[in-house]
């Protein structure tokens, strides 16, 4: 279930990032030397600050997946709209294959699917609507590491497992934690977002459709 394609370029500080940890952690240190003679006392003070690359980032500058138990996962960006070596798959439109992406808009980041090359934009649902978006992320790293959850109703921990380590794929203009869903429609299965007690909302041609039968993406 992984695409091997274009090599990902590291990320540029997306709005999208806003939950994470900083990519660099820099630490200051000060010294202060005093030095005594027969007839004057003299105090140096010297500070030097030297930075480190946060742990939720690769060597590469992807950012990596936050969950319990989890070694792979990152999020990365997509340069032109080409979805980069080791996308997850996320399902299948129309017969094209879905890989699992983020878009930042209007203050939040906003999970859905996109196609292997997207030069007109990726669409993803927002109150109601279907929008077209160019700024995305998209999810790679090992299928394995990944898995379904089938849910019916609202979404709760109790129906998809209390010690279940479910991935965040993005979060409302407020901060509301947004999961990763996915759909079984007609045109194949789709991703969209699902949110604590909620149902899923997946973007498709005539507007955001809510759907109470679902999957989420949670760590293997």
């Amino acid at each position: 279930m992984i695409l091997n394609s274009v090599t990902p370029s590291p990320l540029t500080h997306m709005p999208c990032q806003k939950s994470y940890t900083q990519k660099f952690v820099s630490t200051t240190r000060t010294t202060t030397t005093i030095t005594t003679t027969p007839t004057s006392t003299s105090i140096t003070t010297t500070t030097k600050t030297t930075q480190a690359r946060s742990a939720n980032y690769g060597k590469n500058g992807n950012q990596k997946l936050i969950g319990a138990g989890t070694t792979g996962g990152c999020w990365s960006e997509c340069p032109k709209g080409a979805v980069p070596s080791g996308a997850v798959i996320g399902g299948q439109r129309n017969g094209l294959t879905l890989y699992i992406i983020r878009v930042s808009y209007a203050g939040g980041c906003y999970p859905s699917g996109a196609f292997s090359q997207n030069e007109t934009g990726v669409v993803f649902g927002y109150g109601g609507r279907t929008i077209t978006g160019n700024n995305f992320q998209c999810l790679t790293g090992s299928g394995t590491s990944f898995r379904w959850i089938t849910v019916s109703g609202p979404c709760t921990s109790d129906k998809v497992g209390t010690n279940t380590a479910v991935v965040q794929g993005g979060w409302e203009a407020d901060g509301t934690a947004l999961l990763i869903a996915q759909v079984s429609m007609t045109s194949g299965l789709n991703c969209g977002r699902v949110k604590w007690n909620d149902y899923a909302y997946i973007a498709t041609t005539s507007g955001e459709q809510k759907f109470e039968t679902y999957a989420v993406l949670a760590f293997a």
